[in-house]
């Protein structure tokens, strides 16, 4: 974690903070009132993820197995009336969110194709030599 104080952070911090943030905002965006009420949908979205260093979850990091599945909520399955309409709004803002990261990871992949060209490579063939040259420094390292 990066703070004023020491404002070092590693790549894959960053990019962490990246993926909190851009779900943060969509967050934000679809309830600017009440969006501390679903804070820990950000969280079990965070624990819930697969993550590439790890090889598996943070929560499997923690707790030894996958992370149960969360059920989609059936309306009028529940009697009592305010757990119906919280299991509701619930499922209306993971709707939402889910929305807004979808727009917010396709606008993400435009802006990163701005730079990217399109490029062909031949390949040489078993009879042709390789085609790759390695730069070497004059002095030697150890």
């Amino acid at each position: 974690m990066s703070t004023a104080y020491h404002p070092q952070s590693d790549g894959q911090t960053k990019v962490v903070n990246r993926c909190i943030e851009a779900y943060m905002r969509s967050m934000t965006l679809a309830t600017n009132s009440n969006w501390l009420k679903w804070l820990s949908l950000a969280e079990w979205w965070y624990y819930s993820n697969y993550h590439t260093s790890l090889k598996m979850t943070p929560f499997q990091v923690l707790y030894g197995y996958p992370p149960p599945i969360f059920i989609s909520y059936v309306p009028k399955d529940c009697p009592i009336e305010a757990m119906e309409q919280l299991l509701t709004e619930r499922e209306l803002m993971i709707q939402q969110l889910k929305h807004s990261l979808v727009v917010a990871q396709n606008r993400m992949k435009q802006i990163a194709d701005r730079n990217r060209t399109e490029r062909e490579f031949k390949d040489s063939g078993p009879n042709e030599p390789s085609r790759l040259y390695f730069q070497s420094s004059n002095s030697a390292r150890e």
